[in-house]
């Protein structure tokens, strides 16, 4: 034998201290290779030059077990160039082994999978949606990535994935549909933030252009006419059922002696209440009125109740005339 392979056989260590030796005779002649086996230990010492082969080398560094016809499908192996013992599986044939290590435990006893091996789990897709899910491979989990499509980008930081559209209008796709010169050139239609667009359910192929509810749509023109004013009218003038905007406001009195009258316009919740002034102070007007452009609370809130106070008067104007403005 070569001397890099030893070998040993003995018996194991018989009779048995402390019984007696006639009880342990009988019992030896009846069972000796249970009391007393023979023990053979093989070993191998691949850094010296050895007599053995490639197959015979490497089947002493490792306890081979199968099946009939396939005895060396599996084997417990050890490492010495990576101080490693492995469990390896056989992906070759009986004659020509292809060894694939599936566990392996270093000296510090910590055990890893091999790079063929893998956990018994696996990644799923929740809900209707398109998924990120893929596949998975040994033992990583493949997931796709995400691409912006047109007018978005896609963004991440190292907690968040951040969606977003490159302009802030909204771009579609048309077909010509006649053969007008004037509209040859025409790929897509923009719509800027006062239009929307739906689904014309159920012709998924159709949507309709609307627009913004929430843009200005009526502008209204409120009148009024006190007839011989006194220093301390309060005179009702309206009641917002939405929520209105003064632009303008003129006023004048009728008077042959060019009288003048100091007024003002209040809102509240409630009829009763003193109110917030639209024009802080008042204003004063005369014959030759004028229009006011500029106020100190022109946005009256829905549900609110407007009137007029006449606050001081020179002499006795036959009338005082309001025009206001205003938009929904």
């Amino acid at each position: 034998m070569a001397d890099d392979v030893y070998k040993s056989e003995f018996y194991a260590p018989w009779p048995l201290l402390g019984r007696f030796f006639n009880t342990q005779l009988p019992e030896i002649r009846l069972d000796t290779a249970a009391l007393a086996p023979l023990v053979r230990a093989t070993g191998y010492d691949p850094s010296l030059e050895s007599g053995l082969d490639g197959l015979e080398s490497a089947a002493v560094q490792a306890w081979e077990i199968g099946e009939e016809g396939f005895p060396n499908r599996y084997r417990s192996h050890w490492n010495e160039a990576s101080s490693l013992y492995e469990i390896q599986r056989n992906t070759g044939t009986v004659e020509t082994p292809i060894w694939v290590t599936a566990i392996s435990i270093n000296s510090s006893g910590e055990v890893s999978l091999g790079a063929t091996a893998g956990e018994a789990n696996t990644a799923s897709n929740l809900g209707s949606g398109e998924g990120v899910f893929a596949q998975k491979t040994l033992l990583d989990l493949e997931f796709k990535s995400l691409v912006g499509g047109l007018n978005t980008t896609v963004s991440s930081s190292s907690t968040e994935i951040t969606i977003d559209s490159v302009d802030s209008k909204f771009y579609l796709n048309v077909k010509q549909s006649n053969d007008l010169a004037s509209f040859g050139g025409i790929s897509t239609l923009a719509f800027d933030t006062n239009f929307y667009i739906t689904q014309n359910d159920p012709n998924t192929d159709e949507v309709l252009v609307n627009f913004r509810r929430d843009a200005p749509t009526k502008v209204q023109t409120w009148r009024m006419t006190i007839e011989n004013p006194t220093a301390t009218e309060d005179v009702s003038w309206g009641f917002t059922s939405q929520e209105t905007t003064i632009t303008g406001i003129s006023a004048y009195t009728n008077s042959s002696t060019g009288d003048t009258a100091t007024w003002t316009v209040r809102y509240a919740t409630t009829r009763d209440a003193a109110g917030t002034e639209v024009i802080t102070s008042g204003t004063t007007s005369g014959t030759g009125g004028g229009f006011i452009r500029t106020f100190d609370s022109a946005v009256i809130p829905a549900l609110n109740f407007v009137w007029v106070e006449v606050t001081a008067l020179d002499t006795a104007p036959l009338e005082l005339n309001l025009v206001m403005e205003v938009e929904l």
